[in-house]
């Protein structure tokens, strides 16, 4: 595995990042450890991740992403070390904002749903 300094850190980052906004929507707490432990036996350090993952962002999915993530160090904190994870925060305002249209979203959602039926 190549890996980059990141910046000025001092931090060495693995060339390849394992992306990991489809945990907690199209992939289980089960892929993702399988993916996790893969990718760190194959020298991959660098993980992204986001507060608005998994995408497409849902009331019941935001923040699911970390939360496998932290379920997995629960698990395997000893390879912690191995991580650098690269995450994304909105500011309170903008999440409070978000989280208001995906309601209104979810909503209109279930009134089309409800007219069809």
């Amino acid at each position: 595995m190549k890996y980059s300094q990141l910046g000025r850190t001092g931090i060495d980052v693995s060339r390849v990042c394992l992306g990991t906004m489809t945990w907690g929507k199209q992939n289980t707490q089960a892929d993702a450890d399988e993916q996790i432990a893969f990718a760190l036996d194959q020298g991959i350090n660098f993980f992204d991740t986001a507060e608005m993952y998994a995408v497409p962002p849902t009331p019941e999915t935001y923040g699911k992403t970390e939360s496998i993530i932290g379920n997995w160090l629960s698990r395997h904190a000893s390879r912690r070390e191995e991580m650098v994870l690269a995450t994304k925060k909105q500011s309170k305002t903008e999440s409070i904002k978000l989280k208001l249209k995906l309601k209104q979203l979810h909503l209109i959602t279930i009134k089309k749903s409800y007219k069809k039926g």
